[in-house]
């Protein structure tokens, strides 16, 4: 993401265009078992933030959409038939919501409601979500 900024930004000042980050309503919190993954996110989250600061008032903006679970055949492996115990979205019906969120220039766009749900909680009870967030680490399959 960060290179593909860089040596797009000059294109995206002249034509005050827009850059879209698509992450996962987990940058917000830590789930156990996703180290890698929600390092990753918690990352592209702090870049986008600080770029679209760094580019205000040039016409370019920044939109960050947050995924929950997209139900993908790497999904199924990962989850096995635990993955049908959780709220997904297809693959299809994620890229309709990322490019309407682009469209309409959203800074920040969480498309789903336990997502939206989800983040408001830890917001107020960090302890309590952190202990559930363990059960959702239980739903993976041991590989």
């Amino acid at each position: 993401m960060v290179y593909c900024a860089y040596y797009a930004l000059p294109h995206l000042k002249k034509t005050k265009g827009r850059i879209v980050g698509v992450g996962s309503f987990n940058s917000h919190m830590g789930v156990p078992g996703t180290v890698g993954y929600n390092a990753s996110k918690h990352a592209l989250r702090g870049f986008l933030n600080t770029l679209r600061a760094e580019l205000t008032g040039t016409g370019v903006t920044v939109t960050q959409v947050y995924l929950g679970a997209i139900l993908t055949e790497r999904l199924k492996e990962t989850m096995g038939d635990n993955v049908y115990r959780i709220p997904t979205m297809t693959p299809e019906r994620s890229a309709e919501l990322i490019i309407q969120s682009a469209a309409k220039r959203r800074r920040h766009h969480i498309l789903t409601t336990s997502g939206k749900i989800a983040i408001w909680l830890y917001s107020l009870f960090p302890g309590i979500i952190e202990r559930q967030l363990g059960r959702v680490a239980d739903l993976y399959v041991a590989e």
